[in-house]
């Protein structure tokens, strides 16, 4: 098993990290705009290294998957991938948005 891209060689690293964003929408949120809770989804508008970004995630911990005190991937209903490297580190608004996953 890898357990990470910086074991590998630079051009192996480089094929592996392609295949990985053909197969999986991975983006770093930046900021929230909002989020909002129905019938046990909740629907996410967000700004991310990619643009604007509207996705669904159901109110499941394991959409959540916490990979350290501050950092969070959060999982929605097409297996895409959006990460927050640090939630202490977005704006005021977005971090109260957060509140519920901490």
């Amino acid at each position: 098993m890898i357990t990470s891209l910086d074991d590998l060689d630079e051009v192996t690293g480089e094929v592996i990290q392609k295949e990985l964003s053909k197969r999986y929408l991975s983006a770093i949120i930046h900021k929230i705009d909002e989020v909002r809770s129905e019938f046990g989804v909740s629907y996410w508008n967000v700004q991310t290294d990619r643009g604007w970004r509207e996705f669904v995630v159901e109110e499941n911990p394991n959409q959540f998957i916490w990979l350290s005190e501050r950092r969070v991937l959060i999982l929605d209903v097409d297996g895409n991938r959006f990460e927050i490297p640090d939630y202490t580190q977005l704006d005021a608004d977005s971090a109260k948005m957060m509140v519920h996953l901490t």
